[in-house]
């Protein structure tokens, strides 16, 4: 009999947090189209359905604001004292706990600014790259701005430097938005089944203002190993252009590892085993 080898068989997929490393803003560029979803099937009905009503649990329908995480009310506040310290002279700035940045974008003067390091540590942990920050400089000077990067030493895992991006009103940027799973595979947690995630973050271009916190999916048209959810198939705001290859596949369901035991049959007509004595009679084999 064949068995299963062992692994994980949880069916409620659980959020993500976002990564910890911020990618690279993009200048806005030209998308790819999105296309439309191809209706997908219920395994217990058979018959096809849209893919409004793919997302939607059931016995709970789901409006299609709902299917992505809205726009965080009030931007992130972080504070910020100008600076004149250039090359190694910021040294002392980060020996007393402070970190050198600098505030760039289009169509403004780059703004060298010195930020408190526990502050700042303590808020990229909790954002993502899409996240708008209100930054205010030695009190008075206000930018909205995104984390473009920074830099951590790889042995004292010191933050040593920080680029923010400032937005301008009306210009599109270019962001990479975090993907989370929701609901139950048929595949998964009766087929037992392992839900894998090809990606978990997708490339987009909007307005600011129109930057959602996270794209939702859900896994239950996941019904068995060959079904395959892709990107063109997770809702997005009609404000937001997808970048990313729609056809990229995000979640998919891997068969379990089958572990095939030998069985041994005897073998008809098998000489006696070696040493074994001659029966009474028989003649003793010459050596």
């Amino acid at each position: 009999m064949p068995r299963l080898a062992a692994g994980m068989r949880a069916g409620a997929a659980s959020r993500r947090p976002g990564s910890r490393l911020v990618p690279r803003l993009e200048a806005a560029a030209t998308g790819r189209d999105q296309r439309a979803a191809p209706p997908l099937g219920r395994p217990e009905s058979g018959r096809l359905v849209p893919r409004s009503a793919w997302r939607e649990p059931i016995g709970a329908p789901m409006d299609r604001a709902e299917r992505f995480s809205h726009v965080s009310p009030a931007p992130t506040v972080l504070t910020a004292t100008s600076r004149t310290e250039t090359g190694k002279a910021v040294a002392h700035l980060r020996k007393a706990g402070r970190i050198p940045a600098v505030v760039f974008g289009h169509g403004i003067a780059s703004v060298s600014v010195s930020l408190d390091a526990h502050e700042f540590d303590h808020l990229r942990k909790k954002v993502h790259s899409n996240t708008i920050i209100e930054l205010e400089i030695d009190g008075k000077e206000k930018h909205q701005v995104l984390i473009h990067g920074f830099q951590i030493d790889p042995r004292h895992r010191q933050l040593l430097h920080v680029d923010l991006f400032a937005l301008k009103k009306g210009e599109e940027v270019t962001v990479e938005i975090p993907l989370h799973a929701t609901g139950e595979s048929y595949a998964v947690v009766r087929l037992g089944g392992t839900l894998l995630h090809n990606i978990d973050r997708v490339k987009i271009r909007a307005l600011p203002e129109n930057l959602p916190d996270s794209f939702e999916f859900s896994i239950e048209g996941l019904v068995d190993f060959e079904a395959s959810i892709h990107l063109r198939e997770v809702a997005l705001p009609p404000d937001v252009t997808l970048l990313s290859d729609p056809d990229e596949v995000v979640a998919h369901v891997a068969a379990p590892h089958v572990i095939e035991e030998p069985v041994v049959e005897a073998v008809e007509g098998e000489e006696a085993a070696e040493g074994e004595a001659p029966a009474e009679g028989e003649a003793k084999p010459e050596e």
